[in-house]
């Protein structure tokens, strides 16, 4: 009823009827000695007590489910993680590092989504994933803070950077000293479509920037990396990229002198939900990769 504010449609998500769940909200609060639902002209609302109750009451089934996931048919070392993140090559490549220290007994369970912005929020808000990673441009950034507010999801910085220019060392433009905006002019920009939210499709663009003439939207990072190795003249806007998988894919990164807005990728979860030792080891490694990018320069 909290993500619903009706009676009726949160009787029909749990499969019961109406009568019967109020009859039950009714019993709870009896006992309880308070209301935790108040009616109100925008539907049901959880009181003040309501509120900080509902708030211990998810915190108490989250230590349930993680205790159940790690005892599940008697396997004591079973792991499980959940993230859900966006289309960014560092994230990947601390991913596959937290991964890799995880070392290879014990059962695992790990579900790692790459996905836009808006459906990071809702897989996190929806407790589908304990941990996301939200990436806004300024023009975005208020519409999502006001948006972590209203699912009650709290958030912290992960680092703010400035998008660079992925080009295959093949490009006209790898080995060109000084890249400038009118350069592109006859590239293909490759971008990160995002059919969630009207202004995250724009990878690196700003603000009221007409569209490129060459372009392609892309819903795959893998794809990127086969269109950037096969057409030579393609590029994206992206996130600093480990040199590891640039070498590998036989990429380079450069700056492109122009006005560009910095992005922010922030951590968010679930209002009073508390890491667990696996969520700081994984911050720990996107923490190592950024640390060692920032050292890395730029031209």
């Amino acid at each position: 009823m909290e993500k619903t504010g009706s009676m009726t449609q949160a009787a029909d998500n749990l499969y019961t009827t109406q009568p019967n769940l109020s009859k039950a909200v009714k019993k709870l609060e009896a006992d309880l000695g308070m209301a935790i639902f108040k009616r109100t002209p925008k539907g049901l609302l959880p009181t003040k007590q309501g509120a900080d109750f509902l708030e211990r009451a998810r915190s108490i089934l989250e230590q349930v489910d993680q205790l159940e996931a790690r005892y599940r048919r008697g396997e004591t070392e079973r792991i499980s993680f959940s993230v859900a993140v966006p289309r960014a090559s560092y994230v990947t490549h601390a991913f596959t590092k937290f991964v890799h220290s995880l070392g290879s007994t014990g059962g695992m369970e790990i579900d790692f989504k790459e996905t836009g912005s808006l459906d990071a929020v809702g897989c996190v808000a929806g407790r589908d994933y304990r941990l996301g990673i939200l990436r806004t441009s300024p023009p975005q950034e208020q519409y999502f803070l006001r948006l972590l507010y209203e699912r009650e999801l709290q958030h912290h910085l992960l680092w703010e950077f400035e998008p660079l220019l992925l080009l295959s060392q093949d490009h006209p433009l790898a080995r060109q000293e000084t890249i400038y905006e009118r350069d592109l002019a006859s590239s293909i920009l490759l971008e990160h479509g995002d059919l969630s939210h009207p202004t995250a499709a724009r990878s690196a663009g700003r603000e009221g920037d007409p569209l490129p003439a060459r372009r392609i939207a892309l819903y795959e990072r893998g794809s990127q990396f086969d269109l950037l190795q096969a057409v030579p003249s393609s590029y994206i806007w992206a996130s600093p990229v480990p040199q590891e998988v640039l070498t590998r894919c036989r990429l380079v990164q450069r700056r492109c002198h122009r006005k560009s807005e910095r992005y922010k990728d922030l951590i968010i979860y679930a209002k009073g939900y508390r890491f667990s030792e696996l969520d700081r080891a994984f911050i720990a490694k996107l923490t190592a990769t950024i640390r060692e990018l920032g050292e890395t320069e730029y031209h």
